[in-house]
């Protein structure tokens, strides 16, 4: 009898005491044909926006942030018509903008496109003058 008392202490503390499981974590690298590991890259940031440079002159610009080579388009529209586009290429950091030119009174959008291997991001600006 005592024998069984001390089984069933054993098993319930065993049982009680035991630790949770933990979670299971997997990772998965690519690497190049040298063993090296190839980091992996985001989707590239984007800022854009119209910037007056004196009276009703203006130009339209769009920044794109990340690592590696980058491609950034702008685009100017009013009242939904494009009016003006600008690109440019780089790595890391990059700025495209267009001529600046004279605006006169309306609605006008800018949007800003990053692209890099890993995908596109955009974003976009009204602003009425």
């Amino acid at each position: 009898m005592l024998l069984c008392v001390i089984c069933l202490m054993v098993m319930t503390m065993g049982t009680v005491s035991a630790a949770p499981a933990e979670p299971v974590f997997e990772y998965s690298f690519t690497v190049d044909e040298d063993g090296n590991v190839i980091q992996p890259r985001a989707v590239p940031s984007v800022t854009c926006g119209l910037t007056n440079t004196s009276g009703s002159n203006y130009y339209a610009w769009a920044r794109g942030r990340g690592t590696g080579s980058i491609s950034v388009s702008v685009y100017l529209y009013k009242d939904g018509s494009q009016i003006g586009q600008a690109s440019n290429s780089g790595t890391d950091n990059v700025t495209a903008q267009t001529s600046t030119r004279s605006l006169s009174s309306g609605t006008y959008t800018v949007r800003g496109y990053a692209t890099n291997s890993t995908g596109t991001n955009q974003t976009s600006t009204t602003k009425v003058i």
